[in-house]
């Protein structure tokens, strides 16, 4: 819990360079890759299979959403095997303009055993408080948990390589 006098104060930078019409290079100076962007397909000038501005958008829900189930795992202890998360954003034109109302995550985690079941339902639980993305937005933010002990192939790849 913070107190008062507790400050967490985090800055992150990028910088896009524009590269004609609607396309742009997106990087950061603590970051090795570069993203390169343009408008969705859907809208004017936009150019198909390029990252934009809409798809960056639900990555950052999704992203933070996973690092921040990681890090509540982690610290509980957690055996997972795998991690997916797919995300759907509805977006309406409202007074101000477009604007995402909804996105819908798909988490599906894969633990080690039948115990972990209710403690990677937690610790997703509490990810979907704490994520910052999420409690940045004002799009509702629908969660459809799954956790499952099956194996999933990627884990069963992994496991014969060891």
């Amino acid at each position: 819990m913070l107190r008062k006098k507790d400050t967490h104060h985090h800055y992150f930078e990028i910088q896009l360079n524009w590269q004609g019409g609607t396309k742009g290079i997106v990087m950061a100076n603590d970051v090795k890759d570069i993203l390169r962007v343009s408008a969705a397909k859907d809208f004017p000038g936009g150019v198909e299979g390029m990252w934009s501005p809409e798809h960056l958008f639900l990555s950052a829900v999704v992203t933070c959403h996973m690092t921040t189930f990681f890090a509540l795992a982690g610290a509980r202890g957690l055996g997972v095997t795998h991690f997916e998360c797919s995300a759907i954003g509805h977006v309406e034109l409202r007074e101000q303009g477009l604007v995402y109302t909804t996105i819908d995550l798909y988490p599906k985690v894969f633990v080690e055993n039948d115990t972990d079941i209710a403690m990677a339902g937690e610790a997703l639980a509490e990810a979907n408080r704490r994520c910052i993305i999420i409690n940045s937005i004002s799009a509702k933010v629908i969660h459809h948990d799954q956790v499952l002990t099956d194996d999933h192939p990627v884990a069963r790849e992994k496991n014969q390589v060891q």
